[in-house]
C-alpha cells in the first residue's frame, strides 16, 4: 500500500508541466470548496485505487485535525495495518477480530 499527503504547493508546481498550453488556475482548483485539506493522507492499493476504510476515515478526521496530527495518526494506522498483516493468519482492518487487536 502506498500513501501520500495532500500538498497544494506540489499540485501548483507540477500542473504547469503536465498541461502545457492549457490555462488552469491550479491554486484556485486545489483550494476550492470541498477540496482535500493540506496534509490530508490518502492511501492507494497496488491497483492504484483508494484503500478503504483508511481513506474515508482520514478524510473525515481531516475536517477537524491539523496536518501534524493527521501525519501522526497516519503512521500509527500504518503500524496497525502492518501488524495485522504480520499475524500468523494475516488479516486486514475490516476483518480483524477482537483477539487480533488484543494481540
Amino acid at each position: 500500500m502506498d500513501y501520500f499527503f495532500v500538498s497544494q504547493s506540489k499540485v501548483r508546481w507540477y500542473i504547469r508541466d503536465l498541461l502545457p498550453g492549457i490555462h488552469l488556475d491550479a491554486e484556485a482548483y486545489v483550494q476550492r470548496r470541498g477540496a482535500l485539506k493540506e496534509g490530508t493522507p490518502f492511501f492507494l492499493g497496488p491497483d492504484m485505487r483508494p484503500v478503504e476504510p483508511l481513506c474515508t476515515f482520514f478524510f473525515e478526521m481531516a475536517k477537524t485535525l491539523k496536518a501534524k496530527s493527521l501525519a501522526d495518526y497516519t503512521y500509527e494506522a500504518l503500524d496497525v495495518v502492518d501488524f495485522l498483516e504480520d499475524l500468523e493468519v494475516p488479516t486486514d482492518l475490516l476483518s480483524a477480530t477482537e483477539d487480533d487487536l488484543v494481540a
